[in-house]
């Protein structure tokens, strides 16, 4: 076990780290657990961990009938439209060989989200318990990275994608796209 060390810091809400290993966090006035993945504290210096960023550069957009977060259905498989990509010129060439039939997952930053969400009602059932956010597939998330499974009904103009069941906004960016093949 490592030898055991108090450091205080900031970032965005207060840590003070009780070891190399574990961390306690303050959260609107309580204190959580929070512990560090051992191989992460193991490669890097804990205050680099936390203050380290990350650069996401959209692929393309979402064209999509959906323009209010009120008219998005909750899941794809609840009445959500066809929608159509497109890509970005740059990134014409990845796509070369997706065709009508495919199935893709496509990975979408959902920028009109709350970042600073951390509970909800599951499915806005205030009847339900509030739970935290990484138990539900609420878009208001710190981090609101969207996960959907498309298939592709048509490849249109070199750069546009129509795609089944695409449960958001029109205006999104499109952050990668992987085949499930």
């Amino acid at each position: 076990m490592p030898a055991r060390r108090t450091t205080s810091f900031t970032v965005r809400r207060s840590i003070s780290v009780v070891d190399s290993y574990q961390s306690l966090i303050r959260i609107d006035g309580s204190w959580e657990s929070h512990v560090m993945p051992t191989t992460a504290c193991e490669k890097h210096n804990v205050h680099e961990i936390l203050r380290m960023t990350y650069t996401i550069n959209p692929i393309g957009i979402v064209h999509s009938e959906l323009k209010r977060i009120e008219d998005c259905p909750r899941q794809e498989n609840e009445g959500a439209p066809e929608a159509t990509l497109e890509l970005f010129a740059e990134y014409i060439g990845a796509a070369s060989d997706i065709r009508a039939g495919d199935t893709l997952i496509l990975i979408t930053w959902l920028d009109r989200a709350n970042r600073g969400t951390l509970a909800t009602y599951p499915r806005n059932d205030t009847r339900l318990p509030l739970t935290g956010i990484f138990s539900t597939r609420s878009p208001d998330r710190p981090n609101p990275i969207g996960l959907h499974e498309v298939t592709v009904i048509a490849v249109e103009a070199g750069n546009k994608i129509k795609v089944s069941f695409l449960e958001v906004l029109d205006g999104t960016p499109i952050i990668d796209i992987k085949s499930t093949r």
